[in-house]
C-alpha cells in the first residue's frame, strides 16, 4: 500500500497516541516497580568502593589506589573466614606503590573472588569501622 517511511512513522504515532493512556499507565507502573526494587543507598562497603577504589582504578591513580588498599586492610571482618583479606589488601597496596596497575587489579579480583559472595550474603549492611 504505502511504502513511504514517513507514512509508517505517522501510522505508528497515531496507533501509540490512540493507546496513550494505556501506554502511560504501563510506563508509570514500570517506573514505580523499578524504583521500589532498587535500594535507596548502596551498602557501606560498596558505597566506599565506588567513591574511592573505582575512580582510582579507572583513572590509573596508583597513589590513591594504594591509600584505598591501606584503608581496606582495616575494613577486614574479624571473622576467621575472611583471614586473607588484610594480606590481599596489603599486596594490592604494594603493587600500586610499585606502579603495577595489573598487580593491583589482580588483588581486587582475588579478594572479590574469595569474599564478595559471602560478604554480600552475611555482612552487606555492616557499617565500616
Amino acid at each position: 500500500m504505502h511504502s513511504f517511511p514517513a507514512f509508517h512513522a505517522l501510522h505508528t504515532f497515531r496507533r501509540w497516541r490512540a493507546r496513550a493512556p494505556w501506554n502511560l499507565a504501563v510506563l508509570a507502573i514500570l517506573t514505580l516497580v523499578a524504583t521500589e526494587a532498587r535500594p535507596a543507598d548502596d551498602p557501606p562497603l560498596q558505597a566506599w568502593m565506588k567513591a574511592n577504589t573505582a575512580p582510582a582504578v579507572a583513572s590509573g591513580d596508583l597513589p590513591a589506589l594504594a591509600i584505598a588498599f591501606d584503608k581496606l586492610v582495616g575494613f577486614a571482618p574479624k571473622d576467621k573466614e575472611f583471614a586473607n583479606w588484610p594480606s590481599i589488601a596489603r599486596d594490592g597496596a604494594a603493587a600500586a606503590r610499585a606502579g603495577k596497575l595489573d598487580g593491583a587489579k589482580a588483588a581486587c579480583r582475588s579478594c572479590h573472588a574469595q569474599y564478595r559472595p559471602k560478604y554480600r550474603l552475611e555482612m552487606r549492611s555492616r557499617p565500616l569501622p
